[in-house]
């Protein structure tokens, strides 16, 4: 039963629009009006869909530690690593060749933001 409920958490992940958690208060409600301290502005991730490496940029609005995990169809944490970010435009590449096809969901997290943004391996 945990394995559905996971397998169905996953697949409504996938489904649902991509939000930035800085945007969702304690009750779970999307702030209409997000304050301007933003610390990190969207992520863009290419090439989408991928044959296996994909680039990751975002842009930063201070020098920061993040976390980026990959996480495939099923929750299986795929790729794991910590990114010291520089002020401004950061790239990181990530090799994803040996993983099989299907849709991944990459989440870029520090102590105060997380976004996440579905890419697809062919």
């Amino acid at each position: 039963m945990k394995t559905i409920l996971k397998a169905l958490t996953i697949i409504i992940l996938f489904l649902i629009p991509t939000v930035n958690f800085a945007q969702v208060n304690d009750l779970g409600i999307i702030a209409d009006n997000v304050s301007s301290n933003v610390i990190l502005e969207g992520i863009n991730v290419y090439p989408n869909p991928t044959i296996g490496n994909i680039t990751i940029q975002f842009n930063s609005e201070v020098a920061d530690n993040y976390i980026v995990n990959v996480i495939d169809i099923t929750g299986k944490l795929v790729f794991s690593d910590k990114i010291a970010a520089t002020e401004g435009i950061n790239l990181y590449e990530i090799n994803l060749s040996k993983e099989v096809k299907g849709i991944y969901l990459l989440i870029l997290e520090n102590s105060a933001v997380k976004e996440q943004k579905r890419f697809i391996v062919q």
